[in-house]
């Protein structure tokens, strides 16, 4: 978090726009207790046209890269610039979008901008991601991106966040989000499996709507 603030107090002296991601936003802002949510890196995501301007303030902080990575090329394959460490083997992640371009869903990262939601992050204040968006960001980070490997803690993040957010929930525009992305089969996963396992409340039907469709004999 010391190391967050630092960075979030750079860029946002530079004007440039951050979106917390993930541990780094989930641990303040949803947790009760700081310790109870263990995460290894920070994530954030800055407009795609800021990235040169946000990787050259994390080499003036004494983050470096490890990997080849060039600004100018598609990099449809990746969704953040190679992890970036500084001298105490800390990583950071910038991302420019949630998810590569070249996997089986359409997310529109314009749209995450419009809807974000102003946060504090280590004391500085950024964006977050709209209600609505952080639970399709977590159903997708877990049931596809990591193929439900990290179990519970991450059933236990979507879970904690529509605790934090009871009643405030949009779920038309979730659905309606979740239709346009093309994660509608993962989003029922992982939702269907926060309410079977934590006992989580979810309208029934939200989970109808989202349930895959039985094939045509």
């Amino acid at each position: 978090l010391h190391h967050a603030a630092k960075m979030l107090k750079a860029l946002k002296a530079r004007e440039i726009d951050v979106i917390g991601l993930k541990g780094i936003y989930l641990v303040e802002n949803i947790y009760d207790n700081v310790a109870a949510r263990p995460f290894g890196d920070i994530d954030i995501m800055v407009n795609k046209e800021d990235l040169k301007k946000t990787i050259d303030i994390l080499n003036e902080l004494g983050y470096a890269m490890t990997t080849y990575f060039e600004v100018a090329d598609e990099n449809l394959d990746i969704k953040h610039v190679p992890p970036m460490f500084n001298d105490e083997g800390l990583p950071i992640e910038i991302h420019w979008t949630i998810l590569e371009e070249d996997e089986p869903f359409t997310i529109d990262a314009q749209g995450l901008w419009d809807r974000a939601v102003h946060a504090s992050i280590a004391g500085v204040d950024a964006l977050a991601l709209s209600p609505e968006d952080l639970i399709l960001h977590l159903c997708l980070h877990l049931g596809y991106q990591h193929h439900l490997k990290l179990g519970l803690r991450g059933l236990y993040d979507i879970a904690k966040v529509l605790e934090h957010y009871k009643g405030h929930v949009d779920w038309t525009k979730l659905v309606e989000i979740s239709k346009t992305w093309g994660s509608e089969r993962v989003t029922w996963l992982s939702l269907m499996l926060t309410e079977d396992l934590l006992g989580a409340q979810i309208p029934p039907m939200i989970l109808e709507y989202l349930q895959p469709k039985e094939a045509a004999p």
